[in-house]
């Protein structure tokens, strides 16, 4: 026999070490990435949230920069119109047509659980809404839908 098959030679003893030391690299590299990064090694969720909720109330102000939020907004009543398909429009915090304003929708089908006059009932009000905000033509406008979602005072 030759002294090849008797006895194996360096590069077979070292192969293993050769097959796990890209792996072992690899993971040390991860490892100081880790540390020396804010980034978590935690994959992100892929989970779309819904729309952000709050407990605490915002003013009229505020509304503009929280479309898709479901939030209390406090504010005066400044004016009240209609929204062109029966229902009343609350403006609060500054007149139509501002467009910084903020507007509460009562729709016509939930009137009936509305004082019998919203509209003067409400004019010149502190009001506090509650609901998803939403941007119509560049306003921040809310629709109530029951009387829970809309009070008067703070």
């Amino acid at each position: 026999m030759t002294r090849w098959n008797r006895r194996p030679n360096r590069a077979h003893r070292l192969a293993p070490l050769a097959l796990a030391l890209p792996a072992l690299v690899l993971l040390v590299a991860v490892l100081l990435a880790g540390c020396s990064s804010s980034k978590s090694l935690v994959p992100e969720s892929t989970i779309t949230p819904g729309p952000l909720k709050s407990n605490e109330p915002i003013s009229w102000t505020e509304a503009s920069s929280r479309f898709g939020e479901e939030l209390t907004v406090q504010g005066p009543v400044s004016g009240t119109g209609s929204d062109g398909a029966g229902g009343v429009t609350l403006d609060v915090g500054a007149p139509a047509p501002d467009p910084s304003r903020f507007v509460v929708v009562l729709p016509k089908a939930a009137l009936k659980g509305f004082p019998k006059d919203p509209a003067s009932y409400y004019d010149g009000q502190l009001v506090s809404a509650t609901g998803l905000i939403e941007d119509r033509e560049g306003t921040a406008t809310l629709t109530v839908t029951s009387r829970d979602q809309l009070t008067t005072g703070f």
